[in-house]
């Protein structure tokens, strides 16, 4: 009256170890692409992304804003390239305008401004605890908001 099946202990762990990387992967990629309230939202085919051919600027090339500019001096080397770095949270409230601003080798840098002036905001986005609403960072040529984890060990977050 009840059907007999043919299962063994073999196929029972195998079941088992299959769950377990089955549920891993679809874990990690939920992860990845609604990392919730802290971390940056990576799109949905980043899987595919590496297959891509990558774009790398030149560590010469300098991003500089219009406003107010100070001649580096020559022998400095260009760490980091802050281009039109944009935050807008929920609404319509602008954390960051478009920040512009080089970030050099060897050289200690301050970020000063009166209270709401995004200071924290730019660190969250540099540090990748929150993502932009639209620009580009550069480290050593390379953008990091395409390979947050390659820049955070060179960070030591």
């Amino acid at each position: 009256p009840f059907p007999t099946y043919d299962v063994n202990m073999g196929w029972v762990f195998f079941m088992l170890l299959f769950d377990i990387v089955f549920y891993s992967v679809i874990t990690w990629y939920l992860d990845s692409v609604k990392p919730g309230p802290f971390g940056i939202a990576k799109p949905w085919n980043f899987c595919c992304q590496g297959l891509k051919k990558k774009k790398h600027i030149s560590s010469k090339q300098n991003f500089i804003g219009k406003s107010t500019y100070e001649e580096p001096l020559p022998y400095l080397k260009v760490g980091m390239f802050v281009k039109k770095i944009k935050k807008v949270y929920k609404g319509e409230m602008v954390g960051l305008d478009g920040v512009t601003m080089n970030i050099y080798q060897d050289v200690i840098t301050v970020l000063l401004g009166h209270n709401g002036a995004g200071k924290t905001s730019l660190m969250g986005i540099l540090s990748g605890l929150y993502s932009a609403s639209s620009g580009k960072v550069y480290f050593r040529g390379e953008n990091i908001f395409s390979n947050m984890k390659k820049f955070h060990r060179n960070l030591g977050v």
